[in-house]
């Protein structure tokens, strides 16, 4: 996996090529101007991987992940959905660094504390599901299949959550991002169906003017469905619910606090904010000793976030913040 400390400070330019990014190495490809193809005519044969003018892609998903023994590929591959694999070769990938945080908080019992740090209430018995695969049914997560059926979803286009945590008598929506939350495309699909679908909950759990505000960004859009289906189905389990957003610490808090104050919280329904930096905080504070931690910490300081439009290297988080607290709403 190439960190920081192994890439170049600064892209390299040449002309109609770029320049493999690993420190020491000249080996050029033609530059990629549109979109991005993981195709062997602008990979580095050295390095296996892929470049592009600001990042860059692995031969393998596996070599962007920290946990790949048998029982935990078994659950990321039953997790991707046809199409997305390619997902998590990018070094830019959220769906890698989910996996690589969350799954390390699961296997070491440090997953209940992270989840009482946020709540301020005791958790009990968390269970992950990634990407809405259930290992028990060898396909999607009942309670999940049965709220987006509820919201009458196609099948080209559901609710995907990269993180569901299961608690006895909580459920939480992990929503993660390495670049906040920014206006993206115009949403191509029916809202309608959420608007009135599961018997009107929208209407339960959304304020006045919150449909009209954030259903025609597709960024904004996809936060709501995931606050309409987690809500739903904690509802239905009779659980209390979290959204949470994890983002970089550096990221405009701005649009997520604004998407959440748009959602009918309650003391059992409460959308937030956290931050990788703080999640990196606390494993580095209270689990610092456990298997994995440090391979775990060394991975979050070495994360790139790709070469800026100035041609230099930036990280992609700034481990500085202290344990993890409560999540803002």
């Amino acid at each position: 996996m190439y960190g920081v400390s192994l890439l170049k400070p600064r892209a390299p330019k040449r002309g109609p090529e770029v320049v493999c990014p690993v420190r020491g190495c000249d080996h050029a490809v033609p530059a990629q101007e549109a979109l991005f193809r993981a195709t062997p005519e602008y990979a580095c044969p050295v390095h296996k991987i892929a470049i592009a003018r600001s990042t860059f892609a692995y031969e393998r998903a596996v070599d962007n992940l920290l946990w790949t023994d048998e029982e935990s590929l078994r659950l990321l591959v039953g997790g991707r959905r046809a199409g997305n694999d390619a997902r998590f070769k990018h070094d830019g990938s959220e769906r890698a660094v989910a996996w690589n945080v969350f799954r390390w908080l699961e296997i070491s019992s440090a997953l209940g504390p992270l989840l009482e740090a946020w709540t301020g209430h005791d958790v009990v018995a968390p269970r992950c599901v990634y990407w809405g695969y259930s290992p028990q049914r060898e396909g999607a997560h009942l309670p999940l299949l049965q709220a987006r059926t509820a919201f009458g979803e196609d099948e080209a286009d559901v609710t995907e959550p990269a993180v569901l945590i299961e608690c006895e008598d909580l459920l939480v929506v992990v929503d993660p991002s390495l670049q906040g939350l920014l206006p993206g495309a115009a949403v191509s699909v029916d809202g309608s169906r959420y608007r009135q679908g599961a018997k009107g909950w929208a209407s339960e759990v959304l304020a006045t003017g919150a449909w009209e505000e954030l259903s025609g960004d597709r960024g904004f859009f996809d936060l709501l469905r995931l606050w309409l289906v987690g809500s739903l189905m904690a509802e239905r389990s009779q659980r209390a619910f979290l959204l949470v957003r994890v983002e970089p610490a550096w990221s405009n808090p701005s649009p997520s606090e604004r998407a959440a104050s748009l959602f009918r919280s309650s003391a059992t329904r409460v959308a937030g904010r956290a931050t990788w930096e703080e999640i990196a905080g606390f494993v580095r504070s209270e689990h610092h000793a456990a298997p994995g931690a440090p391979a775990l910490l060394s991975y979050l300081r070495e994360k790139s976030a790709g070469y800026g439009a100035d041609g230099v290297l930036r990280r992609a988080f700034a481990l500085e913040p202290g344990p993890a607290g409560a999540v803002r709403a």
